[in-house]
């Protein structure tokens, strides 16, 4: 399957090497990095191979339950990193983790969970060749609309934003995971078209709240929802949506990626894509 799996993304590893356009002639040029989020649940032996198979520098995992811990020393130091099993009894899924490549575990300076996030957020701190190095957290935000989980929408983003108010300016920051939030289209000036849902009358009244939350959450902390951009002017940009409810053909955008303005200007393109499944891994 690893083999398959290499195979198919071939022509996105050939088309990755190539570097930025636009840079001064003659002068050095950095390699563009493949930075990635997949929900994929519990975690295998056999399912980070098939992940070491993909042209990926740096996976964001949300949902990993207990069995990311057993595996952050397979293959090597610092290659699969994690924040441990929440205490929550009603939502013990809720774990995040991170796979990256040993090059990329090379630049790796620091890293730990978010804290009072109850182990919901991840950051990895990684050296640059300028003075603005790259931040990435990877969250899980608990779908409260359904249901009360002990820890909230509300008191996650709380916790991230004090945590990101602490952070130098010069950083470049990036946020990936799943917030299951749905995004609008063009609302509070941080979502642009790139949505399933045009408008807030489209969602129910809780599922307005959570929008309207993440809108809040990005404006006071000068964050766009960059997955909502085409960057790429559509040749790349794939589907709005990133998950199908099985069965049906309801279609929804609650993973996305949220970016700071030292960020936003590296990005060459953003792609979602999704595959249904009625047996998660």
């Amino acid at each position: 399957a690893a083999k398959a799996i290499a195979a198919k993304y071939r022509t996105h590893t050939a088309a990755g090497n190539r570097l930025p356009a636009g840079r001064t002639k003659g002068r050095k040029r950095d390699p563009q990095l493949r930075i990635a989020h997949w929900n994929m649940a519990r975690l295998t032996k056999t399912q980070v191979q098939l992940l070491d198979a993909l042209p990926l520098d740096l996976i964001i995992l949300s949902e990993t339950h207990d069995t990311a811990a057993p595996l952050q020393h397979y293959s090597g130091p610092n290659r699969l990193l994690t924040t441990g099993l929440p205490d929550d009894k009603l939502d013990p899924a809720g774990a995040v983790a991170a796979r990256m490549t040993a090059r990329m575990a090379q630049f790796l300076r620091h890293w730990g969970p978010v804290p009072n996030t109850r182990k919901r957020a991840i950051y990895l701190h990684f050296e640059t060749t300028d003075a603005r190095p790259l931040h990435v957290i990877g969250w899980y935000l608990p779908p409260d609309y359904k249901r009360p989980p002990q820890a909230t929408q509300t008191e996650i983003m709380g916790g991230v934003q004090r945590y990101i108010q602490t952070l130098p300016s010069s950083y470049r920051l990036l946020l990936v995971g799943d917030t299951n939030i749905q995004t609008v289209r063009g609302l509070g000036g941080v979502m642009d078209k790139w949505c399933v849902r045009a408008t807030l009358q489209e969602l129910t009244k809780r599922k307005q709240a959570a929008t309207q939350e993440l809108v809040r959450f990005c404006q006071e902390n000068d964050l766009v929802v960059a997955s909502t951009r085409d960057y790429a002017k559509g040749n790349r940009r794939g589907h709005a949506a990133t998950w199908r409810l099985p069965g049906t053909t309801k279609m929804v955008g609650l993973d996305h990626t949220l970016a700071n303005q030292n960020m936003e200007r590296d990005i060459n393109w953003i792609r979602n894509e999704w595959r249904h499944s009625y047996r998660r891994w």
